[in-house]
């Protein structure tokens, strides 16, 4: 599946490549893990620290994933305020941890049902195990979630904002083998193209540092462009998994439009019009729309029955208004959790709330965050995006001219 000439004519003189990763001895890890223990010995607040993923490091490119536990009533702890890691751990942990509190914890695979969970501090939580079938349902949920956030705008949007940070799109490149697993895993689907995708990510993650600077950069640009049509490939496919117990059926497109990026909801979803589509909007109206089938619909119509702030987000800015039979008490249970830990955030004021499913949500609890939420709306906002769109179509004919 291609989209004729506009993603496949862009070439990597139109880019601007940032983050590019630093080599780091595996050892590293285990040393950064060693200094996140005993930081967090020193803090009572803290009930038990988490790793989740893979247990083999590749040398700066890997990133380490951390859970905080927090015990009841805690407040945030120091090494949890601001920047707590030096310059190495900041690389070596380069996303935000997440933030839960035992019950949360426990409840854990709701959320995140294919993930591996390594103590490294504190007390062993007792975790809840599903049975086969409702970890099944988990894991669809979890595959939708992903979707929704995810797909294809961690990579069409980058392409058409002419921009790639080397670091970052490792990383999302690697989730989305995981999301290939996940899927054939629930699906029973096998994909020679996807297999050979994922071979393609893993060679260029382990053999980075031993290549030649246009190189890698030509290889990550083309595996982004690619990622494009993968990533709307497991859209479909879940699509035809899912649509045999789920139908929803709307006079017209249902849009859902969040503080980062909009997704617009259609029947008889085509990949290829699709991604088509999000190109003109995306250009038109300088704000991502991801297209996407009525299917994914019945997610979010769900997440908004439940009381909790994650629900009330979703529901304002969701235009469509739900009425959800016969909800699933996996999927119940799912936004249950997730709207515990936005109330924990908003509690202890912390600024990230990492989940597979934010979709632009920001805790404005305290006056950093709302600063903090007054600058991304305003760098988000229609202006500064046209500027910043032109300024990239400036530097874009420029270099065609050389």
């Amino acid at each position: 599946m291609k989209t004729g000439q506009y993603i496949e004519d862009m070439k990597i003189r139109d880019f601007i490549f940032l983050e590019e990763p630093t080599y780091y001895n595996p050892k590293s890890y285990l040393e950064a893990i060693e200094k996140i223990r005993a930081l967090a010995k020193k803090e009572k607040g803290i009930l038990s620290v988490y790793l989740f993923g893979g247990k083999k490091f590749i040398g700066g490119i890997s990133d380490l994933d951390l859970i905080f536990v927090l015990k009841d009533n805690a407040r945030l702890p120091r090494m949890l305020k601001g920047d707590f890691r030096d310059k190495d751990m900041r690389y070596l942990a380069y996303h935000p941890v997440f933030i839960l509190n035992e019950h949360i914890m426990e409840n854990i695979n709701y959320i995140y049902p294919y993930s591996e969970f390594r103590l490294i501090h504190g007390k062993e939580i007792k975790i809840k195990k599903l049975s086969k079938k409702d970890y099944a349902k988990s894991l669809s949920y979890l595959k939708v979630d992903f979707v929704l956030r995810h797909v294809p705008s961690d990579f069409l949007e980058r392409l058409l904002l002419r921009k790639i940070g080397a670091r970052g799109s490792l990383l999302r490149l690697n989730t989305l083998t995981y999301s290939i697993k996940i899927l054939k895993q629930l699906c029973k689907k096998e994909k020679k193209e996807w297999d050979s995708y994922a071979s393609k990510i893993k060679n260029l993650r382990q053999n980075w540092f031993s290549l030649e600077k246009n190189s890698k950069r030509e290889t990550i640009l083309e595996l982004t462009k690619e990622a494009v049509y993968i990533s709307m490939d497991i859209a479909n496919e879940l699509e035809n998994f899912l649509k045999k117990n789920i139908e929803v059926k709307t006079a017209k497109d249902v849009i859902f439009k969040g503080t980062n990026q909009g997704i617009i909801f259609v029947d008889d979803f085509d990949c290829k019009k699709s991604i088509e589509k999000m190109i003109y909007l995306f250009k038109k109206n300088k704000y991502f729309y991801s297209i996407l089938p009525k299917t994914f619909l019945h997610q979010l119509c769900s997440y908004t029955e439940t009381d909790g702030p994650l629900s009330s987000y979703i529901k304002k800015r969701l235009k469509y208004k739900c009425k959800v039979k016969n909800k699933c008490h996996v999927l119940k249970k799912r936004i249950e959790v997730l709207n515990e830990q936005v109330k924990l955030a908003i509690k202890l004021k912390h600024t990230h709330f990492p989940c597979f499913f934010p979709l632009g949500y920001k805790n404005t609890s305290g006056l950093i965050n709302k600063l903090r939420y007054a600058a991304l709306i305003t760098i988000r906002g229609p202006i500064l995006r046209k500027l910043k769109l032109f300024l990239i179509n400036i530097k874009q004919e420029h270099s065609s001219l050389k």
